[in-house]
């Protein structure tokens, strides 16, 4: 049994660890304007595809599905090198399902209202009350009892990480870890350095008010023309400030992280004094013209438009993005920069962008806006995982 359990649960972590490459932290792959269309990445009539069988037997692969969300305009080609080692290193046939993230949610939903869902599932929002009250009912397979019977689980996976993914003590998915602090602020080091800033960190929240406003007014692109924001500001899916700038703000003021305790009780972070003054701190860039007035409607696909038209010199995001995407903007300034233009990319970026990753309270404390260790996880249906047999093969 301990065979069988170490076998499985590491195909489904290697396959958590596989999608996170294949959906959202490649730069890679195709980006154009064609409609996205949810697909499948496997293809019978491709010769590249993975084979059915087992590499060391004529045994046929056991066979898993998994759903995810796509993140790009096209889903990766069918059998490509990340599908195939995946395939490869654990000896099953895997189908992944991909659905645009613009759509993925409601898909989600309606998969769990007709009980119709493949092996494994991301689920983005492990706290959506459509999940968990599927979850609860006995939708998906509780992993408790499974999470200690592995070292490669035991290893991967840290204590405080596995109690923000549970549901009232209970852990119905694995999930996509991430670490705790990774969001910050992403700036134009070229852009400063032609101003005369020096950033050193720690930086006080009024440094960045001196950044933000120098990129608005100064003209840090030098072509004579006031058509630059100091910050771009964007919205999320669900209408909330992206790259959680309003947190890290909250916790640079002194706040909490979303909540806050005072005498024994938990505090919504927007009912105390630091949350005002992060309100007041982005009233005074919007009054002051240093942000993008539009920013309630700009979404994802229109930020990084915004950004490759190099519009801004400053963002609030996953700090990963610095190496992530931003190749179009580097790009763009080799080929005018002399300098540059003999460098590889990655050196270049390094010229060009750099990150604001620590800031000091008011106090002199640094403070870090932490997140919950992961990003959504992967459940087990017990329709198609219908018995612990089918769960772990």
């Amino acid at each position: 049994m301990k065979k069988q359990i170490k076998k499985a649960l590491a195909i489904l972590c290697t396959a958590s660890f596989g999608i996170c490459l294949i959906t959202g932290c490649s730069s890679s792959l195709p980006k154009n304007d064609s409609a996205a269309s949810e697909t499948t990445a496997q293809d019978s009539n491709n010769p590249t595809a993975a084979s059915t069988q087992n590499n060391n037997t004529n045994e046929p692969r056991p066979k898993i599905s998994i759903m995810l969300p796509l993140f790009y305009s096209e889903a990766p080609a069918a059998g490509n090198e990340l599908e195939q080692k995946i395939m490869d290193f654990t000896g099953v046939e895997v189908e992944f399902i991909f659905t645009p993230s613009s759509t993925y949610n409601e898909k989600v939903n309606l998969m769990i209202t007709s009980n119709d869902v493949p092996n494994a599932i991301g689920i983005l929002d492990p706290k959506a009350s459509a999940y968990v009250n599927a979850a609860q009912a006995g939708m998906f397979w509780g992993l408790n009892d499974y999470m200690d019977k592995t070292e490669y689980l035991k290893n991967n996976y840290d204590e405080q990480t596995l109690k923000n993914a549970s549901i009232n003590g209970e852990l119905y998915g694995l999930p996509r870890g991430r670490p705790l602090t990774r969001d910050g602020i992403i700036y134009r080091k070229d852009w400063a350095e032609s101003l005369g800033l020096t950033i050193e960190q720690p930086v006080t929240v009024d440094k960045i008010y001196e950044l933000i406003k120098a990129f608005a007014t100064q003209d840090p692109d030098g072509n004579g023309v006031n058509d630059t924001y100091g910050v771009l500001v964007g919205v999320t899916e669900t209408g909330s400030i992206s790259g959680d700038m309003m947190e890290i703000l909250d916790v640079a003021h002194g706040g909490g992280n979303g909540w806050v305790e005072e005498n024994g009780q938990l505090i919504p972070v927007f009912m105390t004094e630091p949350h005002k003054k992060t309100l007041a701190f982005m009233k005074r860039l919007y009054d002051e013209g240093l942000m993008n007035t539009d920013f309630a409607t700009v979404q994802s696909s229109q930020f990084y438009e915004l950004l490759d038209k190099e519009k801004t010199g400053l963002y609030f995001q996953t700090l990963t993005d610095a190496h992530e995407r931003l190749d179009t903007v580097v790009s763009q300034v080799q080929s005018r920069t002399p300098e540059l233009q003999n460098m590889e990319a990655a050196d270049a970026k390094m010229e060009i962008f750099d990150t604001i990753y620590q800031i000091q309270a008011e106090n002199g404390e640094l403070r870090a806006c932490t997140q919950s260790g992961f990003n959504g996880v992967f459940a087990f249906s017990k329709t198609s995982n219908q018995t612990e047999e089918d769960l772990l093969f």
